[in-house]
């Protein structure tokens, strides 16, 4: 009896109603969260602005939350019906902020995090994630690394601070992620860059060269079935092209350079006035390409649950070759969230995407198609009068027809990603949550190339024909690649707000990575047919005992980790932070398999100090500083700390000197290798004036990098392979200064946005 009678009053509440409008302009706000403060207990206004939320007593507080407005507290007392109006947050002052495990208002964040206004962002065509990213984040430097449709972006924040990779660590919903080309852009609600160390430190041994997170969008409780669908249509050609000699031109220059030789002109350049203008081979190369994208989102919630449901097909044909560079992207994602309880909650997300890449050659100073089109003489055309493709007989080395090299260019390789996350949160007390999440990332990539027979030659056995410009015998190369990565997390989160109006927060965590790589390779010669579509290996008519070949690997790497981070904010003023991370890799030896990362950051709040107050158009300001390490393991291989033992290894023995195939290691070993780890000290300013139109944010830093590591070359006397060691230390350091501009006219908003970066590096 005594257990039901808490039971029994814990059961009542109270239904409260009311409708939300803008403080302005008194227009109804839909989608406005409506929380009773301190519980998981919620809902989202109607179309209309309309609510209703059953509240545990009628003595409870309401917490209204909105994207662009200032977040408020209500308290209920005793009435039935509660209308709120919001107020306009200019400045995002009290915009929730992704800061890694957990969130944090902007006015109140002590580190350097930069944010991406992901709306702006994706307002035109975006391919990849990284494209967000350029020019949009002080300090963030993205570089494209082909201009093939799917191709990489490198992305260096502050400089380059390694000898390895030197990419960020990307987190989308919590999960690591090697690589984001599965992410549908549409499909991302927020992205935070953690630019300093401080702010980095929580992920510790991954976090040396910053990270960048990911929110994707999600459903709400009680928000009505919502769908929206999104497409465009476009095209891209080449802007401008290089200026280059027409085929008089050619002659003429040609022919002065043979003069100066003492040799006579060539016959197909002996008069240079009949070849008019020739062949531009920049104009046969590019063409027009379009692009197209089809995405979708359903949104819904109930009082218990939310659901987010997203698909999208992307495809983009090359600027070169059509269809040979052509990049296809088919993804879906379900998001959803269940209460089972007042104190328990799960959730899963799913994420499936299908990549098809059609690639030609790039990145190559002799063997791509631009860089031969560039160079190829204007005498030559492109195809002669029966339509087959012509070679030339004015340069000789490498440079090919590169059309032909596009025609006869058959490599495409095809991506099956599944990456899925199962979380369970429990309230242990009321400010006191636990939370343990699976999340899996698996991988598999195939890549199929032919190589077609094909012959320029003018009839058979042409013996002026360019050895590029002929194969013989046919091939067929198969790649099996699998990439798979678990990750099992629990954390311990305690968030209290104090009675003299102070708060704390806290975070006690440990991680376990693994991650797994294999892959196989194959190649067969001679087959049956010269049609790709029929390109099969057990086509292959050579059945020579050793003429199929394979080759195989396999690599294994793991994590195990501890963290700990305390948070405490003195009312509005003052706010500190302090994170330690434990790590331990796998790719180290017992002398050094651990690394400690610690960081400390605080800020001041100086809008409430007199002589700030005293200056109406100061809305904002505060000043922030921060020092923290983290480390850097990337780039190294899985088992640099000691000597692997490789097969294929010959050696002879006996007085005939007979050949025999065995093992033996093939590289130095290093126990004393040990993390790359960055020390970095950050101060800056941010400001708000005039209303929270203009805002300013300065960032100083300095960041030191130790132990980079780093294969050096050893003397081919020594008999070993090098393998990675601690060679080196950087410094980078810099100023970052971000302004922003919010107007009106009229009816129309709009923002001005700038940033720029002076950076210093010394190796």
């Amino acid at each position: 009896m005594g257990w039901l009678i808490p039971l029994g009053i814990f059961a009542q509440s109270t239904a409260i109603t009311g409708k939300v409008t803008d403080a302005d302009d008194g227009m109804s706000l839909p989608g406005v969260s409506v929380v009773e403060k301190g519980t998981y207990n919620g809902t989202v206004t109607d179309i209309d602005g309309n609510y209703t939320l059953m509240v545990s007593s009628n003595e409870a507080t309401l917490m209204f939350t909105y994207i662009g407005y200032k977040t408020t507290n209500v308290a209920i007392a005793g009435k039935s019906n509660v209308d709120h109006a919001l107020s306009a947050d200019i400045a995002g002052l009290e915009e929730a902020i992704v800061i890694g495990y957990g969130n944090q208002q902007r006015s109140k964040i002590s580190g350097a995090v930069g944010t991406i206004d992901i709306k702006d962002a994706t307002s035109v065509p975006v391919l990849r994630t990284e494209q967000a990213l350029q020019g949009r984040a002080a300090g963030v430097q993205v570089t494209q690394n082909s201009g093939q449709p799917g191709s990489t972006q490198s992305i260096r924040i502050r400089g380059t601070g390694s000898l390895n990779n030197a990419e960020p660590l990307w987190v989308v919903d919590g999960i690591p992620s090697g690589g984001i080309d599965y992410l549908n852009p549409a499909d991302i609600e927020s992205i935070s860059v953690l630019k300093d160390a401080a702010s980095a430190a929580i992920y510790g041994a991954r976090g040396g060269n910053g990270v960048i997170l990911v929110t994707t969008k999600k459903g709400a409780k009680g928000q009505p079935a919502q769908v929206t669908y999104d497409t465009y249509y476009g095209f891209q050609e080449p802007w401008k092209k290089m200026g280059l000699l027409n085929a008089e031109e050619y002659a003429i220059l040609m022919n002065e350079s043979r003069a100066a030789a003492g040799l006579v002109p060539l016959s197909q350049l002996a008069d240079p006035s009949s070849l008019g203008e020739g062949t531009d081979w920049q104009d046969a190369l590019f063409q027009r390409a379009p692009m197209v994208n089809h995405s979708f989102n359903f949104t819904k919630g109930t009082a218990t649950s939310s659901t987010a449901i997203g698909g999208s097909h992307f495809a983009q044909d090359g600027i070169i070759g059509g269809e040979k560079g052509r990049f296809e992207r088919t993804t879906f994602r379900v998001s959803t969230q269940q209460d089972a309880g007042d104190r328990f909650r799960i959730g899963q997300t799913v994420n499936f995407t299908h990549i098809s890449r059609n690639a030609l050659a790039e990145n190559n100073e002799f063997a791509t198609p631009v860089v031969r089109a560039l160079n190829m003489d204007p005498v030559t055309p492109v195809s002669r009068p029966d339509g087959s493709y012509a070679y030339t007989e004015l340069i000789g080395s490498d440079i090919a027809n590169p059309i032909n090299q596009v025609a006869t260019t058959y490599d495409n390789w095809v991506t099956n990603r599944f990456v899925g996350n199962l979380f369970g949160e429990y309230d242990l007390l009321k400010e006191l949550k636990f939370r343990s999440s699976v999340n899996i990332d698996l991988s598999l990539g195939s890549q199929k190339i032919f190589l077609p027979t094909y012959d320029l030659g003018i009839g058979e056995n042409d013996p002026n024909r360019p050895a590029y410009e002929w194969r013989e015998v046919n091939g067929l190369i198969r790649n099996e690649n699998k990439w798979s990565n678990w990750q099992w997390e629990n954390t311990l989160q305690y968030d209290k707000d104090l009675k003299n109006g102070d708060r704390i927060q806290t975070i006690l965590g440990y991680s376990a990575l693994y991650g797994n790589y294999q892959n196989i390779g194959t190649y067969r010669d001679s087959l049956n047919s010269n049609d790709p579509e029929l390109a099969f290996l057990d086509n292959s008519l050579n059945f020579n005992e050793q003429a199929p070949n394979a080759s195989g690997g396999f690599g294994e790497s793991s994590y195990l980790s501890t963290f700990a981070r305390v948070q405490y904010e003195l009312g509005d003023r003052y706010s500190m932070s302090g994170t330690v991370r434990r790590d331990g890799s796998s790719k180290f030896g017992a002398n050094n398999r651990y690394g400690i990362f610690p960081s400390l950051s605080a800020a001041w709040n100086l809008t409430e100090i007199p002589w700030v107050i005293e200056k109406d158009w100061i809305e904002f300001a505060k000043v922030r500083a921060s020092w923290g390490r983290n480390g850097n393991a990337d780039g190294i291989g899985n088992f640099d700390f000691t000597s692997v033992v490789f097969n294929g290894q010959n050696y002879t023995f006996g007085p005939d000197q007979q050949q025999v195939n065995g093992a033996g290691p093939v590289t130095t070993s290093n126990p004393d290798l040990k993390w790359e780890t960055v020390d970095q000290f950050n101060a800056g300013v941010d400001l708000d004036l005039y209303r929270g139109r203009f805002n300013i944010v300065i960032d100083y830093f300095v960041k030191n990098t130790n132990d980079m590591l780093a294969v050096v070359p050893v003397p081919g006397v020594v008999g070993f392979l090098p393998a990675a060691t601690n060679v080196a230390s950087a410094r980078n350091k810099g100023l970052e200064l971000a302004l922003t501009y919010r107007g009106e006219k009229g009816d129309w908003d709009y923002d001005i946005t700038g940033n720029l970066s002076v950076i210093r590096n010394e190796v």
